[in-house]
């Protein structure tokens, strides 16, 4: 009797301890996982923002220079060629960085906030160098901006207060 009720007490221990600790691994894989949306929402969020910015700077020294480009000489084929504001290689370099940000958040994120995230990049990149930004145009960019921060908050169970 007394042999059976410590190999009773034995297992039980053994399942509760299991069963604990495969719930203990649930909670940390499931916060692992939420940091890296966050993560990487948070990136691509500060992504398109700096395109934005980008872009936005690259119109404001266009109109500055009255919409002149500058020829210069490259160095390695001595060929002449329009120049690169600096502005408009940051907003080369911020279309790349948008499209990293979008690719590491596709493989984390449920597919609702990865179709948001798709649409602002797609807005905010579908906008021409020469279309000036306007209060319109930057409502509507905040408009999908929040959308996507709605399914971000709800892709890592954010609770509202």
């Amino acid at each position: 009797m007394t042999a059976t009720a410590t190999i009773l007490g034995a297992a039980v221990a053994y399942f509760s301890t299991r069963a604990s600790d495969r719930r203990r691994t649930k909670t940390e894989d499931r916060r692992r996982w939420d940091q890296d949306v966050r993560k990487h929402g948070a990136e691509f969020l500060a992504a398109v923002d700096g395109y934005i910015d980008a872009l936005h700077a690259y119109q404001r020294r266009f109109r500055a220079d009255g919409g002149k480009y500058y020829i210069s000489k490259d160095e390695a084929t001595g060929r002449l060629r329009p120049s690169i504001h600096v502005e408009q290689a940051r907003v080369d370099t911020a279309k790349v960085t948008i499209r990293e940000a979008l690719s590491h958040l596709s493989f984390l994120a449920p597919i609702r906030l990865v179709e948001c995230a798709s649409t602002l990049s797609d807005f905010a990149m579908d906008r021409r160098r020469d279309d000036r930004i306007t209060e319109e145009f930057m409502d509507e960019y905040q408009a999908a901006r929040h959308e996507v921060v709605a399914e971000l908050r709800k892709a890592i169970k954010v609770v509202e207060r």
